[in-house]
């Protein structure tokens, strides 16, 4: 059973400077790693601790234009055992799918989605669980 349903944060903007303000205002470290057939990401760390929490995504990388007009703002990843049943669920329940179902390659299948509010999250799982 997980502790919470949060897989991941993600920074999500078009200027890379936002990353040192989080390193100056609230005193995360940060790393830059590589994934492959993506690029690097910034990753965020709290001091002294070997995993990260978050990155930080360039929107101007986006393909096909996805993130054009999209104003800079964080981005939650939940915890799912079936992201496609789980998009079934959000639609029943009155949300929308904004980002279809999609695999990224050593990471796992994802797939954005609003509540009825307008808030958005992505729905997650992982490709090694």
């Amino acid at each position: 059973m997980l502790k919470h349903p949060f897989a991941w944060f993600e920074l999500n903007g078009r200027n890379a400077a936002a990353v040192d303000f989080y390193k100056k205002a609230l005193g995360w470290d940060v790393e830059v790693q590589e994934m492959e057939g993506v690029g690097s990401f910034p990753i965020f760390k709290m001091p002294g601790d070997e995993m990260g929490f978050a990155h930080f995504f360039n929107m101007d990388h986006a393909e096909d234009g996805m993130m054009d007009g999209v104003p800079a703002h964080w981005a939650l990843y939940v915890y799912v055992d079936d992201v496609d049943a789980s998009a079934v669920s959000v639609v029943e329940a009155g949300g929308e799918v904004k980002v279809p179902a999609m695999d990224l390659p050593g990471v796992g299948r994802m797939a954005m989605c609003t509540d009825p509010g307008g808030a958005a999250f992505w729905l997650f799982h992982p490709e090694s669980a």
